[in-house]
Formats: structure tokens, C-alpha cells, sequence
């Protein structure tokens, strides 16, 4: 399902929005809509044939029928404004604060229900620096390695002296606890932002380490798929956001998964065409 932020222009974006909320609530019609917002239906019907504009007020009052939260108000006023207005240099700026917030929507942050950590670089540079210490995190939740850590360096392919040795340094950093019958991991469900200083690093490291692994993991526990694919870039922009309702539908399977196993997953989208100067 289409999201606000999937839309450029704001008439088709509520011909869609009332659309759809005809078809889910029984008993409205576009009358109704209008009546709520205040708006005559007939002029609400040429708003959405594209032959006539709504105002500030207008559009207010159909986020209010729809349930639009604060963001989605902002963006789709923007759209409004952009597109009523006659001032290029205005347009030119409203256009700058419509990409800047698609492409924050394009983020893996906002669809995933994920901490975003936001710490000093003292508290976490030590962790995201080293891959292992993310992986062996991510093992305390799988019931066996959380009970015999000795578990997870035959897994990694690692000294077990070595893991202990991690294993010491996790607790230390308060990302695990020992309990009575091994360990529990003490921060989940977190996410190191794209913007965060220590991303690139740590997103190259994390790489290193999942090719490693791939190198000797047996072909029947291992699937990859790669393809080189032309395309423009509002097909690319499609194709990312497939995948971010992809990732958050994974998210949802993972909520209601058993932790038996853990398993990587690994999707890359990017442009080989890119020319130094040019916008990417």
C-alpha cells in the first residue's frame, strides 16, 4: 500500500486517500467526505479531476477527516504550496523540503520499529567498530548460544578464548547480562543510523565479516542473489521502496519467528553509473 510520501503531487494523492476510504468504511461516499471538510462536493470532485486547487484551510480540514499526523500535514502543505505557487525561487525551495523529506522516508529508520542510537562516540564507537561484537549480540538471543557461548565460536569460525573474550567486553558495555543459565542480551531491537559518523565503518566491517562467513558456510546454507539492472531513477526510488515494505513485512515475520537460528540478510541497491560530479 501506498504511502503519502509515495506521492509527488497532492490531488492524486487524496483522489487515492479518498479512494481507499470509500472502499474500507461502509456508508461514506465522497459527499461525505466533502461534508465533513467542508468543502462543496462538486468543487471537491474537480480538486480531484485536477481542474481545480484546494486552499491551506481546505486541505487542513480533509487531514483532519483522513487522520493525518503532523508530518503528513507538513508534506502534503508543501505539496499544495508547491504546486499553487507562481514564484520559482519559492518553488525552488518548497521543491528542496518535499525531496528532503521523501528521501528521509526512504530510510530503513522510518519503517522499522528499531532504537535509533543516538549515543557520544564514547559509548559506542568500541562496539560498532567491531563486527563480532554485533554478531555475538545478536546470537544471545538464539536460546543454545546464549547458554554455551563456546557454541558461537564454532559458528564464527573463532577462537573460543577469543569470544570469551568479547563475550566479557559486551557485558562490560552493558549490551548482555549473565544469568543463571548463560546470558540475555540487555539492548534489542536498536539501529545505528545512516547519519551516525561511525556507519560507514562499521557498514564496510559488518561486509568484510558476511563474506567471510559466506566463504565457509556449504552451498545448501547459503542463498545469494545479485543482478546489474538499467533503469531510471524514479524506477530505482520504486525498487527501494518494494524493499523497505519488504524489510518491514520481514520485521513482522521475525516478531512472530521462534529464535532457533540467525541468519543474515543482506540487500544492495546501488548505482554503478554514478559519475563523480553528477547527482546521484
Amino acid at each position: 500500500m501506498a504511502t503519502i510520501y509515495d506521492y509527488a503531487h497532492y490531488r492524486p494523492l487524496i483522489r487515492e486517500q479518498a479512494m481507499r476510504w470509500k472502499k474500507e468504511r461502509a456508508g461514506w461516499t465522497l459527499s461525505r467526505i466533502a461534508e465533513k471538510a467542508q468543502i462543496q462536493a462538486p468543487y471537491l470532485t474537480n480538486v480531484l479531476k485536477e481542474k481545480a486547487h484546494l486552499n491551506a484551510d481546505q486541505l487542513h480540514s480533509l487531514g483532519d477527516v483522513f487522520g493525518w499526523d503532523e508530518g503528513e500535514r507538513e508534506y502534503t502543505g508543501y505539496l499544495l504550496e508547491w504546486e499553487r505557487s507562481g514564484n520559482p525561487r519559492r518553488r525552488e525551495v518548497l521543491k528542496g523540503r518535499i525531496d528532503k523529506i521523501r528521501k528521509d522516508k526512504l530510510q530503513v529508520k522510518g519503517h522499522l520499529n528499531k532504537q535509533v542510537m543516538e549515543a557520544t562516540p564514547e559509548e559506542f564507537t568500541r562496539f560498532f567498530m567491531n563486527p563480532f561484537y554485533t554478531l555475538i549480540n545478536a546470537f544471545m538471543g538464539v536460546s543454545r548460544f546464549a547458554k554455551q557461548p563456546k557454541r558461537i565460536a564454532r559458528a564464527l569460525g573463532h577462537d573460543p578464548a577469543q569470544v570469551q573474550r568479547w563475550v566479557k567486553d559486551l557485558v562490560d558495555m552493558q549490551f548482555i547480562a549473565p544469568t543463571a543459565g548463560g546470558y540475555e542480551k540487555v539492548r534489542k531491537n536498536f539501529l545505528l543510523p545512516k547519519e551516525s559518523h561511525l556507519f560507514p565503518a562499521h557498514t564496510q566491517l559488518m561486509q568484510q565479516a558476511t563474506l567471510q562467513q559466506l566463504q565457509r558456510l556449504p552451498d545448501d546454507r547459503k542463498f545469494s542473489f545479485t543482478a546489474t539492472i538499467s533503469a531510471d531513477p524514479e524506477t530505482r526510488e520504486k525498487i527501494q521502496r518494494e524493499f523497505l515494505k519488504f524489510a518491514k513485512a520481514v520485521e513482522g515475520l521475525v516478531k512472530e519467528a521462534p529464535s532457533d537460528e540467525l541468519y543474515g540478510l543482506r540487500f544492495d541497491l546501488f548505482q554503478w553509473s554514478h559519475e563523480g560530479g553528477e547527482q546521484a
